[in-house]
C-alpha cells in the first residue's frame, strides 16, 4: 500500500492492475483516474497526474488498457450524473480500476458507498 504515491508510483500500481485483469481474461482493463474534478488544474497533482496517465496509455506505456483521466467518482460511476455534468464518454459505469489519487480519497469513497 502506498498512501501517497507519486506519479511514478501510480504508473506502477496501474501497470501491475493491468497485468493482473489481463491475466483474468480482461482484453482491455478499463481505468478511471479519479480526482474531485474532470478538468486538469497545475495547483491540484492528482488532476496533473491523472491527465499524464491518460497520455501515457494513449502512447503505449501501460499495456493494452484505456485510462480516462482526471475524472471523478460520481460521474465515473453514474451516466445520469455524467449526462446532466454533460461529461460524455465510452466507459461510465463500466470501469473496472478505479486510482485512486491517495489512501485518504480511496477510504472515503469506498465508504460513500
Amino acid at each position: 500500500m502506498t498512501p501517497y504515491p507519486d506519479l511514478q508510483k501510480k504508473k506502477e500500481i496501474l501497470i501491475n492492475a493491468v497485468e493482473a485483469y489481463h491475466k483474468l481474461g480482461y482484453e482491455l482493463p478499463k481505468v478511471a483516474c479519479l480526482a474531485c474534478k474532470e478538468t486538469v488544474d497545475p495547483k491540484m497533482p492528482e488532476t496533473t497526474d491523472a491527465r499524464a496517465l491518460q497520455e501515457m496509455c494513449q502512447r503505449g506505456e501501460l499495456g493494452k488498457c484505456a485510462v480516462i483521466g482526471p475524472l471523478s467518482y460520481d460521474i465515473a460511476m453514474s451516466r445520469e450524473i455524467a449526462a446532466i455534468k454533460k461529461y460524455d464518454f465510452e466507459y461510465c459505469e463500466d470501469f473496472d480500476i478505479l486510482l485512486q489519487p491517495n489512501i485518504h480519497a480511496g477510504i472515503l469513497w469506498a465508504n460513500a458507498g
